[in-house]
């Protein structure tokens, strides 16, 4: 069952961060958008959004800005090749400290262990 959506207003503009995949939001003011009611009545509360009136068509989902300071996946896979041999952690996938300085980029354990899959995997097919 998904959660219950409440269509409100931004006052001001709100920026922010997807919990799931760590991507940029933006909400731009006075453009209506929809949300799970329970983030909405913080915005609510905060008195940094109102609600849409019944007329006022909701904007489509964010826009999502990739940060440039923060390694692609595929960014990732394109330097795995290089890891040094004492770079690798217990279960063998490189260190995400290793792929930083490889990237010269911010690297995710969760985006390591993406790459490492598409790594592993076109390794196997290579074979």
């Amino acid at each position: 069952m998904s959660a219950k959506k409440q269509t409100i207003v931004p006052t001001k503009t709100l920026e922010g961060r997807d919990k799931k995949t760590g991507e940029r939001i933006t909400h731009v003011a006075g453009k209506a958008i929809d949300m799970p009611s329970a983030q909405a009545s913080v915005l609510l509360n905060k008195g940094q959004a109102v609600e849409a009136s019944e007329t006022a068509p909701a904007a489509p989902e964010p826009v999502t800005v990739p940060d440039p300071s923060v390694a692609t996946v595929e960014q990732i896979v394109k330097v795995m090749g290089n890891v040094a041999d004492g770079d690798f952690t217990a279960d063998d996938r490189p260190t995400v400290e290793a792929l930083e300085k490889l990237t010269g980029l911010e690297v995710s354990a969760k985006r390591r262990d993406a790459a490492w899959e598409i790594f592993v995997e076109a390794a196997t097919k290579k074979s």
